[in-house]
């Protein structure tokens, strides 16, 4: 699927979800505000959408059920891209290299500060 065509069933489904609510014009044209990322408040909620998915990839390494040196991930390391990242910067779980991956889009020094966080600390142990 190309991305226009994943933005265009996006988009149908969105509408088709909020088809019940009073409010349904705003929240869509929130969610438009959020997918174009020019407005300071879609570029802040953008980081944090990322930074979720950060805590959640560190979460699932930690609790043992994403690896991505397990054997039915080997497909995975041998992508071009993913394999050159292992290869730099030798990550210690997939989370590494999610959050590697991530930081260029994180330009607000505090939730840098939480990425390093993640990073570097166990959660399940928080």
């Amino acid at each position: 699927m190309t991305k226009e065509e994943k933005r265009i069933k996006g988009a149908k489904a969105v509408k088709e979800v909020l088809s019940s609510l009073t409010k349904k014009d705003e929240y869509i044209e929130l969610l438009n505000e959020f997918e174009e990322g020019k407005t300071l408040e879609s570029k802040y909620a953008k980081m944090c959408d990322k930074l979720e998915c950060d805590i959640q990839i560190k979460l699932y390494c930690e609790e043992g059920t994403a690896d991505l040196f397990a054997e039915k991930n080997k497909h995975l390391v041998e992508i071009p891209r993913v394999k050159n990242r292992i290869e730099n910067e030798n990550p210690k779980i997939l989370a590494d290299l999610f959050i590697e991956n991530d930081r260029k889009h994180f330009v607000v020094k505090e939730i840098e500060n939480i990425l390093d966080f993640i990073k570097e600390n166990k959660l399940m142990n928080l």
